[in-house]
């Protein structure tokens, strides 16, 4: 790439080098912003300003804008996608210097957000496609409107993904070995800790494992391109990242190259396909929805839009993990293999109609269970076999577009396995409105899977200690007779199996450690995400430089390249166990 076009796609996110407000008033006069066209205003710019400059400012003022977003400039939407993006800006660079190529594109008439064009807006419904770019954006410096279209999208991505494995699932299965792949820690690593032996144990899939420790980093490369039906994972990890070993860009430092981000993640996912259909996580974090930073958050959503079917959170004894591992394939979908054993609240995301192919079930292990007195295997009511995927009312994803695919993906689940569905609307407020909702669902519908999409359901709070965000109340939620629940008992057979589908929950106002100009003043975005602080030095200097904390008013320490992004968050896990074990 040119270094100019280097430079101008620096300049979108790292540094205006004049007030948005200001130009964004002066072109609306210079280029008559109301009625789309010039008419005779070419003399008009302001001396050294050119027509150029002002399709560069278009592009700036509505960058990631849609059609349905009030900022949203057909003239900066060059390729007529329905979105303003770094397409646009590909178009744009060779030519930024074009007064002819410029002015051309400024008096252009064509809006494919009227009239039915082929953009990702042009049907009016908002509905946009899921590019890395814009995945890995979430929601930073969207508005509100803007925010929520990107959940909706984010959300029925992941929907019509699954609707796609209903409705070819023996292709789908066809491209995946039937083994799991299990990467393990290297104890002999001189980053992190030893984990001890019980990460080690046999998982009890009915499945051969092919187990490579975190440092054979060639191995795992290549075992991730050949896809795996489960992908488990026994690391260390952080919820922005996991110690599972896969390099995506070649670099040094150790740790970068133990530590996978989410980011890393997606992009090896969307270049080679998912590495597996189901992933078993094991790391710190693992539960957390969002946590306080700068990139992609956190494992359940990384790995959903990565296309994984189901996502597999749980923890507590090893044989009730392992009673569930050993019944995985006989029962006919995960929700089943759920019912069937005695476990905690265990979080699953993704598809709770998710299954593969028949295997018997292994002897399960029931030893300390029955010395307890307490359930081991259990047998849920096989008059209960419906499922409902469950919105709020009026809330985020009480959307015609995302109605619609889950509609269709109701009717994939049904031809594929012959369970039948609905979508249900929860009206109330409070998580123990929402209990009651699902035992008139079990009772009145014959409900037993369930499938919640949203973080504006009433289940998710903060977590204690991390100021990070994870769902509460599975066992209340999955367990229609709440008296059965006692105080110092973990493990129940429960009513009702459920899955979550969750977008990155809304991020904080800017991107920690990012570098800006405001008005000639240079600021840095706080550690916290807040608030844009006052630092040291002229607007020049803030192109592509790493500040010193001595600079900064709040102490905190920028991410810049991608090696000190990865870097900078790994430090940040120490502080996070610091909290967590405090």
């Amino acid at each position: 790439m040119k270094k100019s076009a280097a430079i101008l796609l620096i300049l979108i996110f790292s540094i205006s080098l004049v007030s948005a407000g200001f130009w964004g008033e002066l072109w609306e006069k210079i280029i008559g912003k109301e009625d789309g066209s010039l008419e005779g205003k070419l003399a008009t710019l302001p001396i050294g300003k050119t027509y150029c400059d002002a399709l560069y400012d278009l592009i700036e003022l509505g960058f990631l804008a849609n059609c349905s977003s009030k900022n949203y400039e057909k003239r900066a939407d060059i390729d007529n996608s329905g979105l303003i993006d770094y397409g646009d800006l590909s178009y744009f660079a060779p030519n930024q210097n074009n007064e002819t190529w410029c002015v051309k594109e400024l008096l252009k008439e064509d809006d494919v957000c009227e009239g039915g064009g082929n953009g990702n807006g042009g049907n009016g419904s908002g509905t946009q496609e899921m590019t890395l770019d814009r995945i890995l954006n979430m929601c930073f410096e969207l508005s509100e409107e803007e925010c929520n279209q990107y959940k909706i999208d984010f959300v029925k991505s992941i929907v019509d993904t699954y609707t796609d494995y209903h409705n070819n699932y023996d292709s789908l299965i066809s491209k995946y070995n039937q083994d799991v792949l299990y990467i393990q820690w290297d104890n002999n690593l001189t980053i992190g800790g030893i984990l001890g032996d019980f990460h080690r144990a046999p998982l009890y899939y009915p499945y051969s494992e092919n187990i490579l420790n975190n440092s054979q980093h060639e191995e795992i490369s290549t075992e991730f391109k050949n896809k795996h039906l489960i992908l488990r994972y026994d690391v260390h990890g952080y919820p922005r990242l996991a110690g599972m070993g896969l390099i995506v860009e070649d670099i040094d430092s150790v740790s970068s190259r133990i530590y996978t981000t989410n980011e890393e993640y997606i992009n090896f996912s969307f270049k080679e396909g998912s590495p597996a259909l189901f992933v078993d996580s094991n790391t710190c974090g693992s539960e957390i929805l969002w946590d306080p930073g700068g990139t992609f958050c956190c494992q359940p959503q990384a790995r959903l839009i990565s296309k994984a079917w189901v996502y597999i959170d749980n923890d507590g004894a090893s044989y009730v993990m392992q009673n569930f591992r050993r019944y995985f394939a006989s029962e006919g979908t995960i929700g089943k293999s759920l019912l069937k054993t005695s476990r905690r609240h265990w979080y699953f995301h993704g598809d709770i109609t998710a299954h593969v192919p028949y295997k018997t079930n292994l002897t399960p292990e029931c030893g300390w269970a029955e010395k307890q007195g307490i359930d081991c295997i259990c047998n849920p009511d096989k008059s209960k076999n419906k499922l409902a995927v469950v919105i709020k009312e009026g809330g985020i994803y009480d959307n015609l577009d995302l109605i619609n695919s889950i509609t269709s993906f109701l009717s994939s689940v049904e031809s594929d396995i012959v369970i039948s569905g609905s979508l249900e609307k929860f009206p109330g407020n409070t998580f123990e409105e929402l209990d009651s909702f699902i035992e008139s669902l079990y009772y009145d519908l014959d409900v037993a899977y369930v499938i919640f999409i949203g973080e504006d359901l009433p289940y998710t709070q903060l977590h204690s200690g991390t100021g990070g965000v994870n769902l509460y109340g599975g066992q209340e939620l999955g367990i229609i007779n709440n008296s059965r629940i006692s105080i110092g008992r973990w493990e129940y057979c429960y009513d009702v199996a459920i899955s979550y589908i969750l977008p990155p929950l809304s991020p904080t106002f800017c991107r920690p450690g990012e570098i800006r100009c405001f008005n000639g003043t240079r600021k840095v975005c706080s550690s916290d995400g807040d608030v844009w602080l006052t630092i040291i030095g002229t607007c020049q200097e803030s192109i592509n430089q790493t500040i010193s904390q001595e600079e900064t008013i709040e102490k905190n320490e920028p991410i810049t390249s991608q090696e000190s992004k990865k870097e900078g968050i790994i430090k940040r896990v120490i502080n996070w166990f610091r909290k967590l074990f405090s």
